[in-house]
């Protein structure tokens, strides 16, 4: 057994070829632990000085068994920096790459907790965010003595498991209203539009379009709801460029989404689709239709598109357990997180009791504004 920690771009590149193998043993990995969407994400966030890279690899026989796709990302506090070992990436599901068919999953983890351990002088806390509630790597986390105490609970990820329905009639019957069904009819009597699915877009003419929806929607939001707190991703100049990378002849990205005869995006949602599952991660209306509640049109469109097209398939809509998601199933994975400050380290031990004050003070403006309102 061995390991080696790669902090290059260029070892990063050369790990491709085997991480896409290890991709292949893993049948529960998710889009966000792929090679090709870390790889994406480093590539435009590298520019960042803050940010280094921390790939764990586990070797047994010489064979790679085992992937951490992990970074240092450097935050500035006041006088004092703080060194969080993280995921590349964000996303809604993230763990370790792990090739169980021939080795014990825990026995691998374990060893690259042990890297992580070693290195404990390179960063002030660990945050592992998103960890499913079905993975090997938050079962290792709850067994062990040392870790159990700093798991908690993260969001949850509101999901329909087509294979439990013989079509899609059995599933409009338990999980749709007759006001879903009112509302297709109202936006199909007043206007006519199409609904269409795309994936591996070639040019950027559809991309476009979508964040400009998304942006629209945004302005629509803070302007006529007075929900200033709403941004869109698309907005910052990273993500753009990520996007937009990841986007190109990529045959996992999925589009779904309805438009008018002159071409106008009513609404769309955006998928990858990995393993037999469709991750759900950005949605968008026009806010000219809003008024007929397009996107539980798009969703019963969707519900049709896939029971015709992939009716064994995971539709999983993401962190979050918005109201709109559960009126579609009760189903969902929990996930957690992982937080770990270096004791050893007495910036840490600030950093943690400054936390601790933070979260005191806001619990009691929360309750101070439950007693005023």
């Amino acid at each position: 057994m061995s390991c080696k920690i790669v902090t290059d771009l260029e070892g990063f590149k050369n790990l491709e070829e085997d991480w896409r193998k290890l991709e292949c043993r893993m049948a529960d990995l998710s889009y966000y632990s792929t090679f090709r969407f870390n790889y994406f994400w480093w590539e435009t966030y590298a520019v960042l000085h803050n940010h280094k890279l921390f790939i764990i690899c586990s070797y047994r026989d010489n064979q790679l068994t085992g992937i951490a796709p992990l970074m240092i990302r450097t935050s500035k506090r006041k006088w004092l920096n703080c060194q969080t070992l993280c995921f590349i990436g964000k996303g809604d599901y993230f763990n370790f790459i792990v090739d169980s068919s021939r080795h014990s999953p825990l026995s691998i983890i374990k060893e690259m907790f042990g890297v992580i351990e070693d290195h404990a002088d390179q960063w002030t806390k660990v945050e592992l965010s998103h960890i499913a509630m079905d993975t090997e790597l938050i079962h290792f986390l709850l067994r062990h003595d040392r870790y159990n105490h700093h798991v908690s609970y993260l969001t949850s990820c509101p999901r329909i498991d087509l294979s439990l329905y013989t079509c899609l009639s059995h599933f409009e019957r338990a999980a749709m209203s007759s006001r879903i069904k009112r509302k297709l009819e109202k936006l199909k009597k007043e206007h006519h539009y199409r609904f269409k699915v795309a994936a591996g877009m070639e040019k950027g003419d559809l991309y476009d379009l979508f964040s400009g929806i998304h942006r629209l929607e945004k302005q629509y939001l803070q302007e006529q709801k007075g929900r200033m707190d709403r941004k869109s991703i698309f907005d910052d100049k990273n993500n753009e460029a990520f996007f937009r990378t990841l986007f190109h002849n990529n045959p996992h990205v999925v589009a779904m989404y309805m438009e008018t005869d002159n071409h106008e995006i009513i609404a769309y949602q955006l998928c990858y689709f990995f393993n037999n599952t469709f991750y759900g991660w950005n949605t968008g209306y026009s806010p000219e239709f809003v008024k007929f509640g397009v996107f539980d049109v798009l969703m019963l469109e969707t519900m049709n598109y896939l029971f015709e097209h992939h009716p064994t398939s995971l539709f999983d809509l993401g962190a979050g357990s918005y109201s709109w998601k559960y009126r579609w199933t009760s189903d969902f994975m929990v996930n957690y997180s992982f937080k770990m400050w270096n004791s050893a380290i007495k910036k840490a031990r600030i950093f943690k009791l400054a936390e601790k004050a933070r979260r005191f003070i806001q619990i009691f403006q929360k309750k101070s504004h439950s007693f005023t309102s």
